[in-house]
């Protein structure tokens, strides 16, 4: 199993890919750029509470769906 953060950046592309979004797309929706989306989902750069609240409600999903194990050890 990966580190907590791995498993937020694919739980991440997984359910943008499910949804047929790119990264623009979901920037877009999110209020920032493609180029800083993508180093979100890439786990460059960690994303805020509020960032993460967005970035679910463009992907559909509850955030803890984006958190679910991202604090655990």
């Amino acid at each position: 199993m990966g580190e907590p953060l791995d498993d937020f950046n694919i739980r991440l592309r997984e359910l943008r890919a499910a949804r047929g979004l790119t990264q623009e797309q979901v920037a877009e929706a999110v209020g920032t750029s493609q180029s800083h989306y993508s180093k979100i989902e890439l786990g460059l750069v960690s994303p805020t509470i509020r960032t993460v609240q967005k970035i679910a409600a463009a992907l559909g999903v509850d955030p803890m769906e984006l958190l679910r194990g991202a604090a655990e050890p």
